[in-house]
């Protein structure tokens, strides 16, 4: 009993046994195998059982009988449940085992940690939502106002029309012979003068201050405008070149003015922009905040639940594991039992001249299959018996 199957087996020396596993068997091919035994998967089972098969078939054919020794077969019977038994768990006692006690200590220690970290996800998810009630209180979100290219035009060709005629006929008309030069050039600088009255004007609304400070523009233009007006009141020549004059003054303030009011508008717009950007990027910054922290929340909490969840998944595998001692047991018993009166047999065909050969790894999981499949249905009928009776 002390020798070793030079290829799958159990080593008997020394009264100590190892299993072998068979790394090829594929634990679906057995006919009427289940996925697993009172809770042990029968990938860990099977290759068990074909190691305890050789291993009694070594035996057989080293005894040379042929016929079975009641004697050796308990002996195989008391090594093959010697080897399972080393694949049974303890089972889950912290009252009786300190590491047991101590992991229990601190599965109760994650329940306590997990109710807390449920109570800050709420509380951040509650904050949360006041962020998300004071972002909306915000809402819509502030714009600037746009910039008026139309009515900075429309306001630079009021101006410049207005001082254009008047710097043609007071300064231009000196310099330049040619009329048409003259108006060209007076329109130049008459437009010159009004973009930078009505760019003074609306640029300056998105200023703090601007309040006060369109003033100045607004001066800018009028008092250049009556200037103007009396140096051409000066050289008219009867009341229809002064009613001209006085209508291109007129003309030139009302455009400025008009510019101003439309930019009073935009003086407001970019006021109530001022005002509200401060709180929408506030409640903004808090909600995203609020955000993250409930996201660090949640994911402790599932932390908290995946260790929980680990060691009451622990808990069951060792209590399914101390469940399917006895089957695990049974197992091996059958498969080195079965394994010793296969080469009993094959010492019987020898002597009639039948030559004999070991099984397979696939003809011992189909053997040992068919016997395991009637084992369980002979369990499954006891115990509709027993809760029949």
């Amino acid at each position: 009993m002390g020798k070793t199957n030079g290829i799958n087996g159990y080593s008997g020396a020394n009264g100590s046994s190892r299993p072998v596993v068979c790394g090829k068997t594929d634990p679906t091919s057995a006919p009427g195998a289940a996925p697993d035994a009172d809770g042990r998967p029968l990938s860990e089972l099977i290759p068990i059982e074909i190691g305890l098969f050789r291993r009694g078939y070594t035996a057989g054919i080293e005894s040379g009988r042929t016929t079975p020794d009641v004697d050796t077969e308990a002996t195989l019977r008391d090594f093959a449940g010697d080897s399972a038994q080393r694949l049974a768990a303890a089972p889950f006692r912290p009252e009786e085992n300190i590491s047991d006690a101590e992991a229990q200590r601190e599965y109760q220690r994650v329940l306590a940690g997990l109710d807390q970290a449920k109570d800050q996800e709420d509380n951040a998810r509650a904050k949360v939502g006041e962020c998300q009630s004071e972002l909306a209180a915000h809402e819509p979100e502030p714009t600037p106002p746009g910039t008026p290219y139309l009515v900075g035009l429309l306001g630079v060709l009021g101006i410049a029309a207005t001082l254009a005629f008047s710097l043609s006929d007071l300064v231009f008309s000196k310099l330049f012979t040619d009329r048409v030069q003259s108006l060209f050039a007076a329109w130049m600088c008459g437009a010159l003068f009004a973009g930078l009255v009505t760019w003074t004007l609306l640029s300056g609304a998105s200023h703090e201050g601007s309040e006060k400070r369109h003033w100045w523009g607004v001066g800018m233009g009028v008092v250049f405008g009556l200037g103007l007006l009396l140096l051409r009141w000066s050289t008219v020549r009867g009341d229809g070149e002064r009613l001209m004059a006085c209508g291109f003054a007129v003309i030139e303030v009302v455009a400025v003015i008009a510019v101003d009011l439309y930019a009073a508008g935009l003086r407001q717009g970019w006021a109530t922009y001022r005002s509200r950007l401060p709180g929408y990027c506030e409640a903004t910054h808090n909600l995203a905040n609020a955000c993250k922290r409930l996201e660090d929340r949640g994911a402790a909490v599932k932390a908290l639940e995946g260790r929980a969840r680990r060691f009451r998944e622990d808990v069951r595998l060792r209590e399914s594991l101390v469940r399917s001692t006895t089957t695990v047991r049974a197992a091996a018993e059958r498969a080195i039992v079965a394994g010793y009166r296969l080469a009993i047999e094959h010492n019987r065909g020898r002597l009639r001249g039948v030559d004999q050969s070991p099984l397979s790894d696939d003809e011992i999981v189909d053997r040992l299959g068919r016997s395991r499949g009637a084992a369980f249905r002979t369990a499954s009928d006891g115990d509709e018996h027993e809760a029949d009776a």
